[in-house]
């Protein structure tokens, strides 16, 4: 499937400007996270294009986007195209001790080719081949930016109030100003406050103003916002709510493993991690990988031995019987339709055990992911799937002295029999 011409040109007119915002002096390595951007947003139009052509105002109601709806509804390439000039205010290379990171709150994008780059070399052992280390950790590179960029193409504004522009947190940010005096009056105080805020909030009100205009000169092809219709608005930076999925890491990290699990098997599919030659062993057109031992009966088969390897192959394995639609809605809309459609319900309960088992995943800790496995597998049953399919994304399982399929060992016995086999084995290991 591919772009129409239309398509191609309403992309190049809004990622030209998009790009001379975000990159004023050409800086050729944020030119090209930029350009993985705009494919990223191709990729995902193309693959849900006729899924969701639409985008309903009543599943997306901010009011402020740069392509306005038509009918009390966005095409998707508008929302698309909408969500990363909304979510991207900025871009910047960055040389210490954080890894690569997307701040929702700033709508920045924070990248660390070194940190990415310095994959431990004993990780290379656990292939059966040998392979080009500096092409893969290119392209690993590249997987870790999509990854990113998933994030940002993902987050949505989940409480919206009317006449209100969301605006990075940096744009009210009060730092500039020296601290108050000690010896002030409260209401001294808090008059100085308001002094501040307002000052910083009629900035932003220019900012964002500047930033509309620049794709006025659009306004002639395409139904665009007009910089004089934010003139009455508040100015704020959005305040999420916490959803059932995300968990509380103390002592203030909060972390979405359903969010990562999904983004990281996206990021894989997008950045292009299975489509490369590296993989390939020459002459036999076989494609090797990592093999990653969880434990001493279980080896997981990935390509990104990222440190969401486990429960991004778990993410692939549900994305492969989960409807489009709703895999969509859940991603990309922030609604619960893959909770619901999955676990029957979007309750506390389920939904923060299945990110507590994604978490256990990345610890390896397989006792504790094992029911996620079995529920996956009756997933499949119930929709008539094949098993087969499974083979690729569980782990591999030793037994009989040798390495198994995990769907070929529950052919075998039922998987409570297996989970009992496993912890017999475990216990022997021990005396």
């Amino acid at each position: 499937m591919h772009l129409t011409k239309e398509e191609e040109t309403k992309i190049q007119d809004f990622m030209k400007v998009y790009k001379n915002y975000l990159n004023p002096y050409g800086n050729e390595e944020i030119n090209t996270i930029i350009d993985y951007v705009i494919d990223s947003l191709i990729k995902v139009y193309i693959e849900y294009k006729n899924v969701v052509p639409f985008v309903s105002v009543v599943d997306d109601s901010y009011g402020y986007y740069i392509l306005k709806p038509i009918d009390g509804r966005y095409s998707l390439l508008d929302y698309l195209i909408n969500t990363v000039i909304q979510n991207l205010d900025s871009i910047e290379l960055i040389d210490d001790k954080m890894s690569c990171n997307y701040n929702m709150l700033k709508k920045k994008m924070y990248i660390n080719k070194k940190s990415i780059m310095s994959l431990h070399h004993s990780v290379f052992d656990t292939m059966k081949s040998k392979i080009d280390k500096d092409k893969y950790l290119e392209l690993y590179y590249k997987n870790a930016i999509y990854h990113e960029i998933g994030h940002m193409i993902h987050y949505k504004v989940n409480s919206i109030k009317e006449h209100t522009v969301y605006v990075p947190s940096d744009y009210l940010s009060l730092s500039e100003f020296p601290p108050l005096k000690k010896r002030m009056s409260l209401n001294a105080k808090n008059a100085e406050l308001d002094r501040r805020k307002s000052i910083v909030k009629a900035r932003a009100k220019e900012r964002i103003k500047k930033r509309i205009s620049m794709y006025m000169a659009l306004s002639n092809k395409y139904n665009v916002l007009n910089p004089n219709e934010i003139d009455d608005c508040n100015f704020e930076v959005e305040k999420p709510n916490m959803k059932y999925e995300e968990i509380m890491l103390p002592p203030i990290f909060y972390l979405n493993p359903v969010e990562e699990a999904f983004t990281e098997c996206d990021a894989q599919v997008y950045s292009g991690m299975f489509e490369n030659a590296i993989f390939e062993i020459e002459d036999s057109g076989n494609l090797d990988c990592f093999y990653l031992p969880i434990d001493n009966e279980h080896i997981l088969m990935t390509y990104s031995p990222s440190s969401y390897s486990f429960s991004s192959s778990i993410g692939f394995a549900l994305k492969g019987c989960i409807s489009k639609l709703s895999y969509f809605r859940t991603m990309f809309l922030g609604k619960t339709d893959l909770f619901l459609e999955f676990l029957g319900e979007y309750e506390l309960s389920p939904v923060s055990l299945l990110s507590h088992r994604l978490i256990s995943a990345d610890k390896g800790q397989i006792n504790e992911v094992q029911p996620l496995l079995d529920d996956i597998i009756n997933f499949y049953k119930n929709k008539g799937k094949s098993l087969q399919n499974l083979n690729i994304y569980f782990p591999l399982i030793f037994k009989d002295n040798k390495w198994v399929y995990y769907t070929e060992a529950i052919n075998k016995m039922p998987p409570e029999v297996l989970k009992l086999q496993l912890k017999t084995i475990k216990d022997d290991t021990k005396h």
